[in-house]
């Protein structure tokens, strides 16, 4: 399984309680601040904040996913995607390959009660 390192800087508050954050990676999957992954492979993604951040993970619910719209911040996780570790700074998500194209909505919690949702894109690659 691949793991994608990602940068987290929050950005400021904006309606709704969400903070637009600007994500950073080394991974050629980073492409206009989206996560663009094949279909066909396994990742752990690794969401790690930035030192300066005005707030931590959400420890007792830091992450959420579902295909077709963002979750809302106690859903349960989509059936291709789990969190695997998390502290206050650095959150391991598993994103299994879901074998079709699809769009998983995520959202990412924070322990202030914001949140940040990344866009994340599983394609088929053209022939």
């Amino acid at each position: 399984m691949e793991t994608i390192q990602l940068k987290v800087t929050p950005g400021p508050k904006g309606p709704h309680d969400e903070v637009e954050c600007d994500l950073a990676s080394h991974s050629d999957y980073l492409v206009d601040e989206a996560l663009i992954l094949p279909h066909d492979k396994d990742f752990t993604l690794v969401f790690e904040l930035d030192q300066n951040a005005p707030a931590n993970w959400d420890l007792d619910n830091p992450f959420c996913a579902r295909t077709g719209k963002c979750p809302p911040r106690k859903a349960q996780a989509h059936s291709h995607v789990r969190q695997t570790q998390v502290d206050k700074r650095r959150l391991e998500v598993e994103a299994r390959a879901p074998n079709a194209k699809s769009v998983i909505h995520y959202r990412l919690n924070f322990d202030d009660g914001t949140t940040f949702d990344p866009i994340i894109i599983h394609t088929v690659a053209s022939k």
